[in-house]
């Protein structure tokens, strides 16, 4: 499995109602002009989110239906730390005490944000929480070597995520963490699953090989046709249990893939013949965002990507202002008013974007 990102987390022109082209979500108000004859499209403004200190990278995960966004930046060249970016402004979360390295995956309603941490600088990740204010909380545990993640947040606060079993040396394994700091395993044995990459309010948590865990009833996602079952992945669900992630294929490639609330699955396919494609995150109305990556190199450059209901996938890139100077690469969070968060390079820098949505 190929996660797209850096540092941890989990990491691909709108037509507006028009001959069928597409749809554009209710929060945006253009519904009203759907009787038109053909409304206008859709195009996005681009804010760069910046850094802070000394360094010049930036990577956004996600951003809640506020408009706040969350992800890294490197106040130190190399130690990336976590941010929360609201109106402008760009904070920086902070690290365990003797620690140097953070990154903030997701964040809820309430402002909540999930995200890994290390204990000492150079050390093993963990999962944890900050509070609204900014509290960073250790979910962990006592055991020193469980290298860990925390991948999404729900609106209750609790993070979904995982560690390595204690005294092994494999990967994390699913476990979800209560706001309580329990944590459940949501595997059986719990080495069957990898770390768990979202969840939901309806207390539905997704992750690798593809399921859907539900109060401890779990369901196994089908791949395509051609393919193990084990060969695909589920990044994130929204509301209504839709799923999003990806899939291998018979020809040897992996293409993003949506799974119905039946648990169907749609070849979402790939963009510009990047033969390596996922989907990251889908929001209320149904859109999709992810990256295509031809992970070789040299290779062209990694490509973000946005899919309306019923469409084909579209490159950001098209959608954004002649001679911004910007190159988007990885589309990583959508928010349900349709905004879109990610990374690209500025003028040849990494730097987090946010995107949203002007008529044209």
């Amino acid at each position: 499995m190929r996660l797209f990102g850096y540092y941890g987390k989990a990491r691909i022109r709108i037509p507006v109602v028009c001959g069928g082209l597409g749809l554009l979500v209710a929060p945006l108000a253009v519904a009203a002009s759907a009787s038109a004859a053909c409304p206008a499209r859709l195009a996005y403004s681009v804010t760069d989110l910046g850094t802070l200190g000394s360094g010049n990278v930036s990577v956004a995960n996600a951003i809640n239906n506020a408009g706040v966004v969350v992800g890294f930046t490197e106040p130190t060249p190399g130690k990336p730390n976590g941010f929360r970016w609201t109106a402008g402004k760009m904070i920086g979360l902070g690290t365990e005490p003797g620690a140097d390295y953070s990154t903030a995956n997701a964040i809820n309603g309430a402002g909540q944000i999930a995200g890994t941490a290390d204990r000492s600088s150079g050390g093993y990740g963990y999962p944890v929480r900050w509070s609204a204010t900014g509290v960073l909380t250790d979910l962990g545990g006592p055991v020193t070597n469980e290298l860990g993640v925390g991948n999404a947040i729900d609106p209750a606060g609790r993070v979904a995520g995982g560690q390595r079993l204690a005294n092994s040396e494999g990967s994390p394994v699913a476990e979800l963490y209560n706001t309580d700091g329990t944590a459940i395993y949501l595997g059986d044995p719990p080495d069957s699953l990898g770390a768990a990459t979202g969840i939901n309010a309806s207390d539905q948590v997704v992750g690798s090989p593809a399921f859907v865990w539900k109060a401890g009833t779990l369901t196994r996602l089908p791949a395509l046709p051609g393919v193990g079952a084990g060969d695909a992945g589920a990044t994130a669900i929204n509301a209504a249990g839709q799923v999003v992630g990806w899939s291998g294929t018979a020809a040897g490639a992996q293409h993003a893939a949506l799974w119905s609330s039946a648990r169907t699955i749609t070849d979402l396919g790939t963009i510009n013949g990047i033969r390596y494609n996922q989907a990251n995150a889908i929001n209320a109305a149904g859109q999709v965002v992810g990256t295509a990556d031809p992970e070789c190199q040299p290779c062209a450059e990694p490509v973000a990507w946005l899919r309306n209901p019923g469409g084909a996938l579209t490159n950001l890139n098209t959608l954004i202002p002649a001679g911004s100077g910007w190159t988007l690469e990885q589309a990583n969070g959508i928010n349900d008013r349709g905004q879109i968060v990610g990374a690209g390079l500025h003028h040849g820098a990494l730097h987090a974007y946010l995107l949203t949505p002007r008529r044209r």
